[in-house]
């Protein structure tokens, strides 16, 4: 009960209620299914049709909650799917406020997984390729993921590439993905040297955004110019 009321206290602060609740021409409880499945999701995680018998056998919903049918549960992913643009915007205007996140920096960094069992490329799932193993398994087939954060290390946005994506070239689209799914102004991005390019120096300035990204000093010229000089003794 205590996790539940914790759940509905952060569903209650966000204003989904209102947001689901407002939408017309669904036939069912919205709002209460999509809430019995983050419930779910954050207290017991299990599939779909589990959902409907977890509800029913010792959890009980906080009051407004009506017990959601199987097809209710199927059906809210049709809607949440249609309003994902629509949501995300929601929750960052309430995050912002309630977390009192501040986008001014955002941190943008990728890592990889791979699939144990998937020693072949995969002709059904594309993603799933042969690249650069961080984990030094170079004979499975892996992903690779991009997260961005914002200053303070929390999540604001994902994204999933093929296992053979080189980390360079993942930035421009990342950057379009800023821009098009959060109300942002001037911000600065802050990277690892394994992202830096011409192109996306480019890319981020084109973007209108401030960079960090570190450098190979011995490599750019203007760095190790910089480095030279600044090892050489003062003159009086």
């Amino acid at each position: 009960m205590g996790a539940t009321a914790v759940v509905a206290t952060i569903w209650d602060q966000l204003g989904l209620g209102g947001f689901f609740t407002g939408r017309g021409g669904v036939g069912f409880d919205l709002a209460g299914a999509v809430f019995a499945m983050v419930l779910n999701w954050l207290t017991d995680p299990s599939s779909k049709r589990r959902v409907i018998d977890w509800l029913e056998d010792d959890q009980a919903l906080p009051e407004g909650f009506g017990r959601p049918e199987l097809w209710h549960l199927y059906r809210a992913l049709d809607h949440l799917a249609a309003a994902k643009d629509e949501l995300e915007v929601h929750l960052w205007s309430q995050l912002t406020d309630l977390a009192n996140m501040d986008l001014g920096l955002v941190c943008y960094d990728l890592t990889s997984t791979y699939f144990e069992r998937a020693v072949v490329p995969s002709k059904v799932f594309a993603s799933k390729a042969f690249g650069y193993s961080r984990d030094k398994r170079s004979d499975r087939a892996q992903i690779v993921i991009g997260l961005l954060c914002v200053g303070d290390g929390m999540p604001i946005a994902h994204r999933v590439w093929a296992g053979n994506t080189s980390d360079v070239t993942t930035l421009p689209t990342v950057l379009d993905d800023l821009r098009g799914r959060f109300p942002v102004g001037r911000i600065c991005v802050v990277a690892d040297r394994g992202l830096i390019s011409a192109a996306n120096l480019d890319a981020v300035q084109g973007a209108g955004f401030a960079h960090i990204i570190a450098t190979r000093l011995h490599r750019d010229k203007a760095c190790a110019a910089a480095l030279e000089a600044s090892q050489k003794p003062d003159r009086v």
